[in-house]
């Protein structure tokens, strides 16, 4: 059975794929992997080339130049638009984070307010204004505490969003 799976697993194929490049169904091909079924002889045929193919070390390292340039110049595609993403995420991230900080500083200064209208020498408020002011300050009032948490959650997914385009970019001075 490894044998027979041995392809399907060098090439990453399900069952179906490995079945339609044979020309047989993918029950046929699964009865064949368990050893319950012979392959048609032109599937036989067809399954002893490829793995002929892939056993040949020639076939597995040897690149034409064509094919080398195509594969550098797909793989810098690819990089590129990792590094676009990636740098789109980081643009969102920094406006979230301002966000993030806008909120922390209107909350920081709710809370001096609120502390401000809220004492006095004996601990209550100076007038029925002040008392007013104080109870709407209080209930607008929430612990930064929040605010701070995600904000250095932001800070470290920027740090690795950053640290990911390094290498990226190394990635495609590379090549």
């Amino acid at each position: 059975m490894k044998k027979r799976n041995s392809l399907r697993t060098a090439l990453n194929l399900k069952q179906e794929d490995i079945a339609m490049l044979l020309g047989v169904s993918r029950a046929h091909w699964g009865m064949y992997e368990i050893g319950k079924r012979d392959l048609p002889p032109r599937a036989s045929q067809l399954l002893f080339e490829m793995l002929e193919t892939l056993e040949t070390p020639k076939a597995m390292t040897t690149l034409t130049a064509a094919q080398r340039k195509q594969q550098n110049e797909t793989e810098q595609q690819l990089l590129a638009q990792l590094l676009r993403e990636n740098e789109y995420q980081q643009q969102l991230l920094t406006r979230a984070m301002a966000a993030t900080q806008t909120k922390e500083s209107a909350q920081l200064r709710l809370s001096i307010l609120a502390d401000h209208f809220g004492s006095t020498n004996s601990g209550k408020p100076k007038n029925a204004e002040a008392e007013r002011s104080h109870k709407v300050l209080k209930t607008l009032h929430k612990p930064t505490a929040h605010h701070t948490a995600t904000l250095l959650q932001q800070q470290i997914k920027l740090q690795t969003l950053q640290f990911q385009q390094q290498l990226l970019e190394s990635k495609i001075k590379d090549l």
